[in-house]
């Protein structure tokens, strides 16, 4: 599950960069000569797509954060990042005290864990 949450929000992270470039040439474009129809009506294809972008990548931190107390639709993106961050650091285990001493090793703190009966 890890590895496909990985590949779908890299291509989400892909698709939107190539969204965002394709929306700033035909921005630059409207400034200088005007846009057709079927421009525009890409322009405004590209807009929605992108604000469906966002509005995913913010349910995706509110939730990882677990807060639940802000009003959905603010775009307090990077309080959600820090309140998620913050609580992954507490919840991190740096090391363990075994008979033979402090241990950091991810391998040995396993191996001791599983021995620990």
């Amino acid at each position: 599950m890890k590895g496909w949450a990985l590949n779908i929000n890299g291509e989400i992270r892909k698709m939107k960069q190539e969204l965002l470039k394709e929306y700033e040439k035909l921005d630059m474009k409207l400034e200088k000569e005007g846009l057709q129809l079927e421009e525009k009506m890409r322009m405004k294809k590209i807009s929605d797509d992108l604000e469906g972008i966002w509005t995913i990548e913010e349910i995706k931190t509110r939730q990882r954060s677990r807060d639940r107390n802000i009003k959905e639709g603010d775009r307090n993106t990077a309080y959600f990042q820090a309140v998620a961050n913050q609580r992954n650091r507490k919840n991190r285990i740096l090391g363990l005290e075994t008979p033979e001493g402090w241990v950091e090793d991810n391998d040995k703190m396993l191996e001791h864990a599983v021995d620990f009966l």
